[in-house]
């Protein structure tokens, strides 16, 4: 790049020049800007440029000196500065990014190193990351903050120069994991009287868009009942036909566009299923299912019902859709007239049914569930 410089000499002053033009290698630039000391021509190292100054008057343009111009030799070796590259990944204003990740741009000929810049502002002031002297076309950067916009530029730097800064793009990254999840019921070491249970847990962050529930036997949750499709606002979990007299725990995580976030606190519970026996020694006539009671109930009724000789004896609870919901009585039973506790403490208010089968009858009984 070279620089020529030119002014009028009217009585020992610099006087402006109202238009002036330059002549480079035939090829004439005017500039009507007011003062003109100078204008940046383009050569190669090594050539000789042809430049002449005049100005113009009413009787047309007066060429200084009328030597058929001046010439200037660029010095040999001397390098223009490198057109700015272009940005390409990330996208401009992609979101979720990864907390590290790898920024790319386009190659620049001629260029020796790149300058690049990322930042948290658009003026490159704040958690400002500076690399002055990169000599890909990439730059990894790592532990970058979760949730947040950054802003980057790149210029090309060679012998000659910077070149100017790139556009500037920006992208934000991913948000954290999720927390750890609250646990609702049942609670920790309850002791439930059916087969079958509701759990409960909180959503927690309203970014969490999936649920992992986990069941087992023991507390490391080996061989574990597991399901991972639990959609964001699927906060239940019902399982059927657990076993009696066992202790079972669990737990839950959630995920986000981040991935999954840690379990939170294991609760065990234990299945312990009564059927008291009212009376067994006087002889039932007839098979026979009982209205519970109290009902409406909150939250738990007494189931009655005769046994009038020895059969297996099934008896389900359903919800208002017909949906079993859990099941009381699945076992042999001798003659006799029994009662069992239906503990509904972890399901919601409603209309419910019981239905019992035994040796070919069957009867159903309503039951109200009163908040």
């Amino acid at each position: 790049m070279v620089t020529l410089s030119w002014y009028l000499d009217y009585e020992g002053m610099h006087v402006p020049l109202a238009n002036t033009s330059v002549l480079v290698n035939s090829i004439y630039y005017y500039f009507y800007s007011g003062t003109v000391t100078g204008e940046n021509c383009v050569g190669f190292p090594g050539q000789t440029l042809v430049f002449e100054v005049g100005s113009n008057s009413p009787g047309g343009m007066i060429w200084g000196g009328g030597n058929g111009g001046s010439t200037i030799t660029i010095p040999g070796g001397l390098s223009l500065p490198p057109v700015a590259p272009q940005l390409i990944s990330p996208t401009d204003a992609a979101i979720d990014q990864a907390n590290s990740l790898t920024l790319c741009w386009s190659s620049v000929p001629d260029a020796m190193q790149y300058h690049m810049q990322l930042a948290t502002d658009s003026l490159f002031t704040v958690n400002l990351h500076d690399f002055p002297a990169v000599s890909d076309t990439a730059k990894s950067i790592t532990a970058l903050q979760t949730n947040t916009t950054y802003f980057w530029r790149v210029r090309a730097i060679n012998a000659g120069g910077a070149s100017a800064w790139s556009s500037i793009w920006t992208f934000t990254t991913i948000i954290n994991v999720p927390a750890m999840i609250d646990l609702v019921s049942p609670s920790n070491a309850a002791v439930i009287t059916t087969d079958s249970l509701r759990f409960v847990w909180r959503q927690g962050s309203v970014t969490n868009n999936r649920f992992w529930f986990e069941l087992a036997f023991n507390s490391q949750m080996t061989d574990a009942i597991v399901d991972t499709n639990l959609a964001a606002n699927d906060t239940i979990k019902v399982v059927l036909q657990l076993i009696d007299k066992k202790t079972y725990w669990w737990r839950v995580r959630a995920k986000n566009k981040a991935g999954w976030g840690p379990f939170g606190q294991t609760r065990q519970f234990s299945i312990d299923i009564p059927t008291s026996v009212v009376d067994n020694e006087n002889i039932v006539s007839n098979f026979q299912l009982h209205q519970n009671y109290p009902n409406p109930f909150n939250p738990a009724t007494t189931i009655e019902f005769g046994v009038k000789e020895a059969c297996q004896v099934v008896l389900k609870v359903y919800d208002v859709t017909g949906q079993e919901v859990t099941t009381l009585v699945d076992a042999k039973h001798a003659p006799g007239l029994y009662q069992i506790n239906f503990d509904a403490r972890t399901f919601p208010s409603g209309i419910y049914f019981y239905k019992i089968q035994m040796n070919g009858f069957q009867a159903v009984k309503k039951m109200v569930l009163v908040e």
